[in-house]
């Protein structure tokens, strides 16, 4: 029971549980340090009298007593967090999409980002009208569970309201590689890698064993194929899909300047929300990006990393 109530690992024997209650109640901890050392010597069993099991029992009962009294708030406490969902759910389904997002906000981890959250948020923007931003969370949520078809669905509902071309589609051949690409996460890449060595690892071994007969070259094969095409599916990915300077236009019309001052730079250009440019340099509040043959300086504020889902909560 103690080792449960102190979180103690399974199979905890008396000492620690004595050393987890010492600070709580020195006596009860003081027997159960009688009781550890009574199992390496018998001779100390002749003192456990009744009066010490009456008092053994008195200090577990006022252990016991303590935990019933902070059950309640315990359980009211699970019950608040699940009311919480069940309201951003109901506020959801009631049109209260800034209740609903303000949620879902509070809920999102940076340390371990959740593609769910990130579906969530980009759900309560898009009802807002927000499609920039929505189509942001959209995109990061897709990078974190790439196969989900809730996530691509929604994605590229948003493009086409904002008259964007689908992603992650394969309308010509030239679809396949980058579609075959983003199948998969980097870490999930890595893995593959990972397994290519260790066919090589067999392969050598066989080798050893057996000699370079046919089964050593399918392995090496496959073992080489599993590491050069991962790879460069990762390197790939690390500077496309998963590239932080990889951005898209979250503000309505932006404007793009010369330089990066709203009265010495003159326009260049307007983009439009959604418009995915690529981030060449950034200073303070301004960054220098690229859109097709163009560049220009624009409000940090005007623009979101595609991949960041640490700064999810910012958007």
């Amino acid at each position: 029971y103690i080792a449960d109530a102190r979180g103690l690992a399974p199979g905890a024997d008396l000492s620690e549980c004595a050393a987890a209650v010492k600070t709580q109640s020195p006596e009860l901890a003081s027997m159960l340090d009688e009781l550890s050392q009574a199992a390496w010597m018998p001779s100390m069993k002749s003192r456990f009298t009744p009066e010490f099991r009456n008092a053994l029992v008195k200090a577990l009962s006022r252990i016991a007593v303590i935990a019933l009294a902070f059950l309640p708030g315990m359980l009211n406490a699970a019950s608040e967090s699940a009311s919480s969902a069940d309201q951003a759910m109901s506020a959801y389904d009631k049109g209260n999409f800034p209740a609903a997002e303000k949620y879902y906000r509070s809920r999102f981890n940076p340390a371990e980002p959740s593609a769910n959250l990130l579906y969530n948020i980009g759900n309560c923007l898009f009802q807002q009208g927000y499609f920039g931003q929505a189509m942001v969370c959209f995109e990061r949520a897709a990078r974190l569970s790439p196969r989900d078809p809730d996530i691509l669905e929604n994605l590229n509902l948003t493009r086409r309201k904002l008259m964007l071309t689908e992603k992650y589609q394969v309308n010509k051949p030239s679809d396949i590689p980058p579609w075959l690409r983003d199948s998969l996460r980097p870490d999930e890449w890595l893995f593959l890698i990972c397994a290519g060595i260790a066919l090589l690892f067999v392969a050598g071994g066989i080798a050893f064993l057996a000699g370079t007969g046919r089964t050593f070259r399918i392995l090496l094969v496959i073992g080489i194929l599993m590491i050069l095409l991962p790879g460069a599916a990762y390197l790939s990915q690390r500077q496309t899909s998963y590239n932080p300077d990889f951005a898209v236009v979250t503000a309505k019309n932006p404007s793009v300047y010369s330089l990066p001052s709203d009265q010495a730079g003159k326009v260049e250009m307007k983009l439009r929300a959604g418009e995915e440019v690529v981030i060449v340099e950034r200073r303070m509040e301004w960054i220098r990006i690229r859109s097709g043959n163009a560049e220009g300086w624009i409000h940090a504020k005007d623009i979101t990393s595609l991949w960041n889902p640490d700064s999810a909560g910012g958007i």
